[in-house]
């Protein structure tokens, strides 16, 4: 179980110029596990993440606590980049 403080999600949707077919798109905002304190940096960065578009509906309430679960695939240019793959709120009772 990976818990983190899940801020903000965006999704979009548009054609694309070249070929016209659809592209969408999905990001999700996070707080990193821990905080920054040296010369140049203090407090907790914020992290952005892509996961599939379908994976908004998941995101029922924010801000609120998620456990994520990670996964590496290629981005457009064959780096490796970590997407979300899953994301259930954690019960906040």
């Amino acid at each position: 179980m990976t818990i983190h403080k899940c801020l903000y999600v965006s999704r979009s949707e548009f054609p694309d110029r070249q070929s016209g077919k659809m592209v969408r798109n999905c990001k999700i905002q996070y707080i990193s596990d821990g905080a920054i304190d040296d010369e140049n940096q203090k407090g907790l960065p914020v992290l952005t993440a892509p996961c599939d578009f379908e994976l908004f509906k998941a995101f029922q309430k924010l801000p609120a606590d998620y456990d994520l679960e990670f996964l590496v695939k290629p981005d457009s240019k064959g780096k490796p980049q970590l997407h979300v793959a899953k994301a259930s709120l954690i019960d906040q009772k």
